[in-house]
């Protein structure tokens, strides 16, 4: 398993891996526009977007990091999706740890990410990794039966954690493809 920037000539299999996410996790996206619209711009090669691939070139995963603007251009925001057929392997946790090193590179000294509190084995992983709890938001996400459901913010400051980077396996000096 790679864990790589995307790149144009992955616009067929990051298609193909759009299109293989149940309807109700494509919010998780955090980005509106067809399945095409979605590959294309996942497909433009920046550095806080990193895609796991099998050997064959099938997309395993994709996670990236959406900087903010302004006086919060140094906190990112993670967008994580694994595809379903390859959960609960190891390949969330690869991405983050990519996606953590790539952000600190880029200036990224917070990053957090949203996870439902029914996403038990999620939060674990995302602590795991040095993220705390910030903020739980009651009711935030309605379902797709109508049900509310708690979101839960978790939080990494990865200037703040750099010298307990390699405690969770962070290649600070690797290079990504």
């Amino acid at each position: 398993m790679t864990v790589r920037i995307a790149a144009p000539y992955d616009i067929d299999a990051l298609g193909a891996f759009v299109r293989a996410v149940p309807e109700p996790e494509r919010a998780f996206y955090k980005d509106n526009g067809t399945d095409d619209e979605l590959a294309q711009r996942w497909s433009e090669s920046d550095p806080l977007r990193l895609i796991s691939v099998r050997d064959d070139g099938a997309i395993r995963g994709i996670i990236g990091i959406r900087r903010g603007q302004g006086q919060s251009a140094h906190v990112g925001e993670i967008m994580l999706v694994v595809h379903p057929a390859h959960r609960r392997q190891g390949v969330a946790s690869e991405l983050v740890k990519a996606a953590m090193v790539e952000a600190m590179r880029a200036g990224i000294t917070h990053i957090f990410v949203e996870v439902t509190a029914n996403q038990q084995s999620m939060i674990d992983m995302f602590r795991t990794l040095g993220f705390t709890g910030e903020a739980l938001l009651r009711g935030f996400i309605k379902e797709a039966d109508g049900q509310l459901v708690d979101l839960i913010m978790l939080t990494n400051r990865v200037e703040e954690n750099w010298a307990a980077a390699n405690a969770v396996g962070l290649d600070l000096d690797g290079e990504l493809e």
